[in-house]
Formats: structure tokens, sequence, C-alpha cells
């Protein structure tokens, strides 16, 4: 039991460091009732706001790299001269 209970502490002592690492964790965590609520969904929504953004980000890249493809293969195909048939 007191093998346990040693492990029980260690995890403690664990996750009390982890949470210095996140100060905004451990802010939350003292606050009570509604203050605690309101702040969970502020920070899911300024959460959900940044994925959203970065993911908006790699769309607009990869539309641009997709289009710079298209322009690139028509440029070829009507404005490169084709030197075996002599023009």
């Amino acid at each position: 039991m007191d093998d346990l209970e040693r492990k029980f502490q260690e995890l403690e002592r664990h996750a009390a460091q982890q949470s210095r690492k996140f100060p905004l964790v451990e802010t939350i965590n003292r606050m009570q009732g509604w203050q605690k609520i309101v702040a969970v969904i502020v920070v899911g929504i300024v959460l959900f706001t940044v994925v959203q953004f970065v993911l908006n980000l790699l769309v607009g890249l990869v539309t641009i790299a997709v289009f710079a493809l298209i322009v690139a293969f028509l440029y070829k195909l009507f404005f490169q001269t084709d030197r075996s048939q002599g023009l």
C-alpha cells in the first residue's frame, strides 16, 4: 500500500510541474463557479478561431500553389514554342 501511495504522490508532483508550464491552466483552475465557465468558453472560442485561421491560411496556400501550376502548364502549352515543329 505504501508503494501505491508513493506512486500517487509522484503523480501529483508531476501534475503540479506540468501545470506550472501552462500558467493559463493554473489561473483557470483557481477560478470559482461562473468565472471558470466563462474563462473556459472564452479560451475555447479563441483556440477555435486560431485553428480556423491556420486552416484557412493552409487552404489559401494550397489554392495559390494549384493556381500557379495551372498557369505554368497553360503558359507552356500556349506560349512556349515547340522547336520540333520549326516555329
